[in-house]
């Protein structure tokens, strides 16, 4: 899957961030039950994705990027036949045009794992035995000043990757985990696929 980004303003506050190459992504031939969401993160900021059913809503939770640092987090997830669907929206200390590289790799990785240790931990409870989390290089693309992140990784025998746009103070992150079944997979690159962010200009 090429890892790209195209924006697209719709007025002098408002910017839209939209995975792939064209304009914003219609949603014909859809498979039953599945419609896209338009999920508010505050701060007139919102995620649209394409999810197979009603998204729960757990705003007010926290993500530990460090022994004394943990940030904000309004999740959403959807569980559906062995496949997992997350939509976060992260406060950050301070601007990410301010942070380094590492910085910001830093947080990428502490979000990303420790939605995989949650997922590991649930499998472990229900199935028993260790489910490994491993991964590879993290890919970051630059384009009009706006970073995206994108991570592969393993919990176990599942497959998983985690998308993060970072805009002021603020990440806009996607994680999808997804069984060896070839239409799990379609399903999951489906979700990815149709990210669309949409931040009010700073």
């Amino acid at each position: 899957m090429a890892y790209a980004f195209t924006m697209h303003s719709l007025t002098s506050s408002t910017l839209i961030l939209t995975q792939g190459s064209g304009g914003p992504i219609g949603d014909e031939r859809l498979p039953a039950g599945w419609k896209r969401h338009q999920l508010d993160g505050g701060n007139g900021s919102s995620i649209s994705v394409l999810l197979p059913g009603e998204p729960e809503n757990f705003p007010g939770g926290q993500f530990k990027v460090a022994p004394n640092v943990s940030l904000p987090v309004h999740l959403y997830m959807v569980s559906e036949n062995a496949k997992l669907y997350f939509v976060m929206f992260i406060d950050l200390p301070k601007p990410s045009e301010n942070m380094t590289d590492a910085e910001r790799g830093d947080i990428f990785y502490s979000c990303w794992r420790g939605v995989a240790m949650r997922v590991s931990q649930s499998l472990e409870e229900r199935f028993g035995g260790t489910f490994d989390i491993g991964s590879g290089q993290q890919g970051v693309q630059v384009s009009q000043g706006r970073e995206r992140r994108m991570q592969d990784f393993r919990v176990g025998s599942q497959r998983g990757r985690a998308q993060v746009v970072l805009a002021n103070r603020r990440a806009y992150m996607l994680v999808a985990v997804w069984n060896s079944d070839p239409a799990s997979e379609s399903d999951a690159l489906r979700f990815l696929n149709s990210f669309q962010v949409k931040i009010e200009r700073t």
